[in-house]
């Protein structure tokens, strides 16, 4: 808790020396960025970004995590910390595919009260994945979303993080519009897991969790190479509608990636 504690506070006191050098833009909503008065009282101290504006800070401050399980059979547990809209989907985007990287580590941060949830207080045996990319989507794009969020959460919380425990092996097509049927076989056997997992618990990041499927293809790759128990957390959880119907399409917009979990 105090290391976490100084790393918020370095951080923040980094933000405000880089402020005080020259205005700065948000990178979500484009107002400047304007600190806050200087304060020695820790407890109230407002959290201060070089990337996010005041506003948008608050609104991404967590709040109460979204919570369920996947799969009918051998479920798992996911925790999201947002829904997938407004700022927070401005947010995911603006890393995902504006390329702006330092956003990764303002949506870390959320993520540590929903890890406790899934820790327990207990970090024997516990390792942080990224869903991956396949090679070639990274070439294309140059970064892993995800890898950068769990790069970030796992030096917040102090854990390991093995980016390349996980892999993709081949190439999938987008989920956006398929059923969830369609999703599960799309992902089917696209992963592959090392063997050096034996006995972990893996916690698997991604940026939004829409119908699990990805999540489940990565759970069985993990569980085969000895993974002793895998829970998935995201940013954030795209609301599905009509999924009575057979179908899996996102209720709210922008979520059409072939990366989603």
């Amino acid at each position: 808790m105090f290391i976490q504690l100084g790393k918020y506070l370095l951080t923040d006191i980094e933000s405000r020396v880089a402020l005080l050098l020259g205005s700065r833009i948000c990178l979500v909503c484009e107002s400047e960025i304007v600190p806050p008065p200087l304060s020695f009282d820790f407890k109230t101290w407002p959290r201060q970004s070089k990337f996010l504006c005041l506003a948008c800070l608050q609104i991404l401050e967590p709040k109460e995590a979204i919570c369920c399980t996947i799969g009918e059979e051998s479920p798992i547990d996911c925790v999201s910390v947002y829904p997938y809209q407004g700022t927070a989907r401005d947010t995911i985007r603006g890393l995902k595919y504006s390329g702006k990287v330092s956003l990764a580590s303002e949506l870390a941060r959320p993520l540590l009260p929903s890890l406790q949830i899934l820790l327990q207080g207990n970090k024997k045996d516990f390792l942080i994945i990224s869903v991956p990319l396949h090679p070639q989507k990274l070439k294309e794009r140059g970064f892993n979303q995800s890898e950068l969020i769990a790069r970030e959460l796992a030096n917040l919380a102090s854990l390991r993080h093995d980016s390349k425990a996980l892999m993709r092996t081949r190439v999938t097509e987008p989920q956006y519009g398929l059923s969830k049927i369609k999703r599960r076989a799309n992902v089917q056997d696209a992963f592959s897991a090392s063997n050096r997992l034996k006995n972990k618990t893996i916690i698997l990041i991604d940026d939004v969790l829409t119908s699990g499927a990805t999540a489940l293809a990565c759970r069985d790759a993990l569980m085969a190479a000895g993974a002793e128990k895998v829970a998935v957390l995201t940013v954030a959880r795209a609301v599905l509608r009509a999924e009575n119907e057979g179908r899996a399409v996102p209720e709210l917009s922008g979520t059409n990636s072939n990366d989603n979990v």
